[in-house]
């Protein structure tokens, strides 16, 4: 499914969607992709393994991934020499934030088009 104008987050990595949408039939709701998340894999489209998870499945993929996207926000800490929050300039903080955004997006697409376990 595809729609014009809608305005939300990929139901993959929490990014904003590209109006691109699952679900396995009319009487069910939509699930919504980004585009880095529609090619990550091809089929089944990560979108639709999501959709049909059970919640507890999803939440330990989901705590790998923040742990990883933690991951890469601390490496930047560790680039720039500072470890207090406080005292990052408004530059850094906004690095800071995109790193762990996009460490906890790339490593959930990883670990499901992989099918690599949460654990």
């Amino acid at each position: 499914m595809i729609a014009e104008h809608l305005v939300g987050v990929c139901d993959v990595c929490l990014r904003r969607h590209h109006n691109i949408g699952y679900a396995p039939s009319d009487k069910h709701p939509v699930k919504w992709t980004c585009k880095p998340c529609l090619r990550a894999a091809e089929d089944p489209i990560l979108v639709k393994k999501v959709y049909h998870m059970p919640r507890k499945r999803l939440d330990e993929f989901e705590e790998k991934a923040l742990a990883a996207g933690g991951d890469n926000a601390g490496a930047y800490l560790d680039e720039i020499g500072k470890t207090d929050l406080a005292v990052l300039e408004a530059e850094e903080w906004e690095e800071f934030c995109a790193r762990l955004l996009v460490g906890y997006a790339n490593a959930m697409r990883e670990m499901l088009a992989n099918d690599t376990a949460p654990f």
